[in-house]
């Protein structure tokens, strides 16, 4: 929805379109890849020496009975490491699936914007500020009951969500509150070893299983974490291509 010249008694207007929020979430996306590759590669060649060296550098601890060793801060940093990328997937999805329920809205409600833009505005806007505020399995109901939307990806956004409050608050030991079918599972997408060139990613993808069992320590293997790069990358392609083909058909006659 483009900007448009306005009357001095008209709302103002936002650029708001699929491309513009597409392009964002997939640049933030791959930006949070890069940084995840990098500190796993710096991981890797990462030394007890070099390590040491860093440590003495200052030649003055803030508090030595504290500082950890090299096996001890490589555990914790990964933990930190792990914690923190979870925390920014879950806040990309959600800043994607909030704004394409406010450009859905819109599109839903056009003739009502060309009638009486002022009113249809305010009543947008309130419909968003309650969205925003919704956990995230009431968002997935309410673009179900709102536009038709239903996903398969459902349940591994919860699941993230689920984890980084099981990290923030049982240091990240599964607890019976997270289990379904007595496990704590994830399912997570890579592309196929054998993908095929020109063929789209996206349909070469397979699913593979991470799970966690009762009192089990939430930990992802380092290319666990790079698949949960490429499950949003699908999922998020999944909800772009609904919000598209929902305009389409929004302005059928």
């Amino acid at each position: 929805m483009a900007d448009e010249n306005q009357s001095n008694d008209s709302p103002p207007k936002r650029t708001l379109n699929l491309q513009t929020i597409s392009q964002n979430v997939l640049s933030t996306l791959q930006r949070h890849y890069d940084i995840l590759a990098f500190n796993l590669a710096s991981r890797s060649t990462n030394t007890h020496q070099a390590y040491v060296e860093k440590v003495q550098h200052s030649k003055l601890l803030p508090f030595p009975q504290a500082h950890m060793n090299f096996e001890q801060i490589e555990a914790f940093s990964y933990d930190f490491l792990q914690h923190h990328f979870i925390n920014d997937m879950l806040h990309i999805s959600v800043a994607c699936m909030d704004n394409c329920f406010l450009l859905c809205n819109l599109i839903a409600h056009k003739k009502e914007l060309d009638a009486d833009p002022t009113t249809t505005h305010q009543n947008v806007q309130a419909a968003q500020q309650s969205f925003i505020r919704l956990p995230l399995h009431e968002k997935f109901s309410t673009y179900e009951t709102d536009f038709g939307y239903i996903t398969d990806y459902e349940d591994m956004l919860i699941c993230l969500g689920q984890c980084l409050q099981c990290i923030a608050q049982k240091n990240g030991i599964v607890g019976e509150e997270h289990l379904k079918e007595g496990v704590f599972r994830f399912e997570l997408k890579k592309l196929k070893d054998d993908a095929e060139q020109g063929i789209p990613a996206e349909k070469q993808l397979e699913t593979i299983e991470k799970v966690f069992k009762l009192n089990d320590r939430i930990r992802f293997a380092e290319e666990e974490l790079q698949y949960i790069t490429v499950t949003l990358t699908a999922f998020f392609h999944e909800l772009f291509q609904f919000v598209h083909n929902y305009a389409q058909n929004q302005q059928a006659p």
